[in-house]
């Protein structure tokens, strides 16, 4: 299962990478989201969806659920959130 979620995260992190890049302007160097009103679904498969929901925040604690700007995955069978990454607006994260 963990070897599933870890080529489900590469497999999504990969997409995001080589997919279009918008250049934008912005005076806040943190925010590298736009505000969503609805999750995207970046899903590969039956386990779950990957999504990013809000512009990120600072934050020193990669730990909890529903942080802004975290990549999130939830369970397809209706599970809790788990928080995989926070804190994307620091260079150390990735």
């Amino acid at each position: 299962m963990l070897v599933k979620l870890r080529l489900l995260l590469g497999a999504v992190l990969l997409l995001l990478a080589c997919g279009p890049q918008e250049k934008k302007k912005s005076d806040d160097p943190t925010v590298v989201a736009e505000a969503l009103d609805e999750p995207v679904d970046l899903s590969v498969n039956a386990i779950g969806a990957f999504w990013t929901s809000q512009p990120l925040a600072r934050t020193s604690s990669a730990t909890g659920s529903g942080k802004p700007g975290a990549l999130q995955f939830v369970a397809a069978d209706g599970g809790d959130v788990r928080t995989l990454i926070t804190g994307l607006n620091r260079p150390s994260a990735i």
